[in-house]
């Protein structure tokens, strides 16, 4: 049964895909030189952002915020309790006393999950 409606989907979105380029064509075609060459470039325009411009703009965005954090010890220390990075790498010479602390420290940013669902005062 799923291979059939695989197939149903892979059919329509085929149609659709076809559709879309059929009426683009005609669009195209009944229109000037000019007004085809200008929505040519917009089309071009609008996908190189979409394609492009948004990702690349993140990426910029989120690598300026890291490099901006980097430096802070606040943020290297919060870090470091909520992955527990430095029990990690400081694994080869620290203590079992060292390492227990360090994992029971919790964060300044560690906040009880709040649901109705698995909430401490319903399950009284």
């Amino acid at each position: 049964l799923w291979q059939v409606q695989d197939r149903l989907i892979y059919l329509l979105c085929t149609l659709l895909l076809a559709f879309c380029t059929f009426f683009n064509m005609v669009f195209i075609a009944n229109v000037t030189v000019k007004d085809g060459m200008a929505w040519s470039i917009t089309v071009i325009t609008s996908m190189a952002q979409t394609i492009v411009g948004v990702p690349l703009l993140m990426t910029i965005v989120i690598f300026l915020g890291t490099l901006m954090a980097n430096p802070s010890l606040e943020v290297q220390q919060e870090t470091s309790q909520i992955c527990l990075c430095d029990s990690v790498t400081d694994s080869s010479n620290a203590t079992t006393d060292n390492l227990e602390r360090k994992v029971n420290q919790k964060s300044t940013l560690h906040r009880a999950p709040v649901s109705k669902w698995n909430s401490n005062k319903q399950k009284r």
